[in-house]
């Protein structure tokens, strides 16, 4: 009877590791799709969390079909024209340079929304674009936070479940859960603050 339940759970187990790919690149459509309202009229879109984890665990190929799917779930969405793009290409930004440079989800995925704000920002200041300077901004960082949220959970996430493999040491994972729950206060008040102050001038100038 023992080895019975063991042969079961074991099956299971093999079963919801098999699963567990195709559910998150559901998720990342249902969270590209439905987005959460929060603050200061954001909407966020958590799709990228799901993504995040599964370029980590199951390579760039995966990575590749859930990036494509996150592009389509913008669309579908309603979104703005850019967004598409910007949640798709974020993916195989990230599981491209995780396969060549071997550094952290967390810091690929930070770095790309910088440079995808930053590229926003000057794309309507330089080129003129029907947003004014304010708006502009507020976009930026609206995107800022929204991408560096998505990567701080994502990255809370993996460490938690590489604390529980046999292979980590639990020191060092605990190091980890410290330095992102710390980036993670600092990046995400930091940006809350700004956000907040680019808001309130862009409904004043509204």
């Amino acid at each position: 009877m023992d080895s019975f339940c063991r042969e079961a759970l074991a099956a299971m187990g093999g079963f919801l590791r098999a699963a567990l790919p195709s559910v998150l690149i559901i998720i990342v459509g249902v969270g590209n799709t439905v987005p959460i309202k929060v603050f200061f009229g954001f909407e966020w879109l958590w799709g990228s969390i799901a993504l995040l984890v599964l370029i980590r665990y199951w390579g760039v190929s995966a990575g590749v079909l859930g990036s494509i799917l996150a592009g389509i779930s913008a669309f579908i969405g309603g979104y703005p024209p850019y967004s598409p793009l910007v949640y798709m290409f974020e993916g195989l930004f990230v599981g491209y340079l995780r396969r060549t440079t071997r550094r952290s989800i967390s810091s690929l995925a930070v770095s790309y929304w910088v440079v995808s704000a930053l590229l926003f920002a000057l794309s309507h200041y330089i080129g003129g674009r029907s947003l004014t300077q304010p708006a502009s901004v507020f976009v930026a960082l609206r995107m800022l936070v929204n991408g560096i949220g998505n990567a701080v959970i994502a990255e809370t996430m993996i460490v938690l479940f590489d604390c529980h493999r046999r292979e980590s040491s639990g020191l060092p994972s605990l190091r980890r859960v410290f330095a992102t729950l710390t980036m993670a206060l600092l990046c995400i008040s930091i940006l809350l603050l700004v956000s907040f102050e680019s808001w309130y001038e862009f409904r004043a100038n509204d």
